[in-house]
């Protein structure tokens, strides 16, 4: 019999570890195979906000809202994170009317594609409005409305809902300024910090 310090020089500690992965993904492909599969929907959750951005330029920043939302005991749907399957379009319109609070994240250049009816950032935004969402824009990278273009109709009375301008240095102090303006009060109160 071979004493197990010598099995476990580094070739053997090697092996080792190659087997255990490889036996782990095949249990785990199995376990996979015997789970029935359903469609997903996002609306089967319960989440307390519903964060729209331009993915060019802010996916980062959402990342990091969501995860601080998430610390302070907030569900924050991003479309990236929380799609299941289904029809994307169905899903993200449910989401937006089943949410009360749509956090906006906005840099310069993110409205100017708004002019066009199939631009999705626009969609989610006239959504939002057309189901009286409590709208909570963050201003980020020095946005100022006055720099956007004309907007169209269906979203030309964004500038007039209450600003948030985004702060990498007073990260929490922003974020506790968001989550003071979401509608459901027990949210904001109990989620302060």
């Amino acid at each position: 019999m071979i004493p197990n310090f010598i099995l476990l020089t580094s070739k053997g500690l090697i092996t080792l570890i190659i087997n255990y992965y490889i036996l782990r993904t095949s249990y785990n492909r199995w376990i996979v195979d015997k789970v029935p599969r359903r469609e997903s929907t996002a609306d089967e959750f319960s989440y307390d906000v519903f964060i729209s951005y331009r993915r060019n330029s802010n996916t980062d920043a959402v990342k990091l809202i969501r995860t601080a939302l998430k610390s302070r005991g907030l569900r924050a749907f991003v479309d990236i994170e929380d799609l299941g399957s289904n029809f994307f379009d169905e899903q993200l319109i449910k989401v937006i009317e089943n949410i009360e609070n749509f956090i906006l994240l906005i840099s310069p250049g993110d409205l100017e594609n708004c002019s066009n009816q199939n631009d999705w950032f626009r969609k989610e935004i006239s959504k939002a409005i057309t189901s009286k969402r409590n709208i909570i824009p963050i201003l980020k990278d020095g946005f100022l409305w006055n720099q956007s273009s004309e907007l169209p109709n269906d979203i030309k009375d964004l500038p007039r809902h209450n600003s948030i301008k985004y702060s990498t240095e007073y990260f929490d102090a922003m974020l506790t300024k968001v989550v003071s303006f979401f509608k459901d009060s027990s949210l904001s109160i109990n989620s302060m910090g």
